[in-house]
């Protein structure tokens, strides 16, 4: 039914797609005391009250400018990392993205990058966006009450893409995407709550295709 063009430019043949041992598997985002603004995990690690992390739009930084250097502090984004795969880890589907946050303006976007972290440069593997004003519909807007805390579910693009041992799985928060959405003016303030936030990647192999 389908051919898959695999990174290093070799071709695939499977019978169906996604493929069948594709299964949703949570990933949670966790503190980290070192590096990056949080971990992701296959278990939640959040002990007593959580703590908030916030990141300022600039609608003309690229994505790509975005996602370098993960571990350095970066105001215009969030960055959440798994550790280093002891094995070759597969998706193949869509993901997806639940946040729970708030913003301080009305109007905004959101937007979420699947990265890979392990070669010269981060591999921006797929990615989704979503209008926090299509909180409830896409047919439907509302503005956001500044401040208010929302659960804001999206999928991102999907795909079938493999990660390499010894490489790290990232996720990155950004408002606006330089070359996929509107540039409103700079300067909105998205705070996330990492405890309950989520993210479901379709992992060949579920919870076992998936190791560090």
């Amino acid at each position: 039914m389908i051919d898959i063009e695999r990174e290093d430019r070799t071709w695939d043949q499977e019978a169906n797609w996604p493929n069948e041992d594709a299964q949703s598997t949570t990933l949670y985002m966790n503190p980290d005391e070192d590096g990056a603004d949080g971990t992701l995990s296959d278990h939640p690690s959040w002990r007593g009250p959580s703590e908030s992390h916030s990141f300022i739009d600039d609608p003309i930084i690229k994505a790509t400018n975005l996602v370098e250097s993960p571990e350095s502090d970066n105001p215009n984004r969030l960055v959440y990392l798994t550790p280093e795969l002891t094995e070759e880890t597969r998706i193949s589907g869509t993901p997806e993205v639940s946040i729970r946050a708030n913003i301080d303006r009305e109007v905004t976007n959101l937007t979420a990058l699947l990265v890979d972290y392990g070669g010269e440069q981060p591999e921006i593997v797929t990615r989704g966006w979503i209008d926090p004003q299509n909180l409830r519909s896409s047919q439907w807007s509302s503005a956001l009450v500044p401040g208010k805390e929302y659960t804001f579910q999206w999928n991102m693009q999907p795909d079938d893409y493999v990660f390499q041992e010894g490489n790290r799985i990232g996720i990155v928060f950004i408002a606006s995407d330089y070359n996929y959405t509107l540039r409103p003016e700079a300067g909105t303030e998205i705070t996330l709550n990492p405890k309950h936030s989520r993210i479901h990647l379709p992992i060949v192999g579920g919870k076992k295709g998936l190791d560090w």
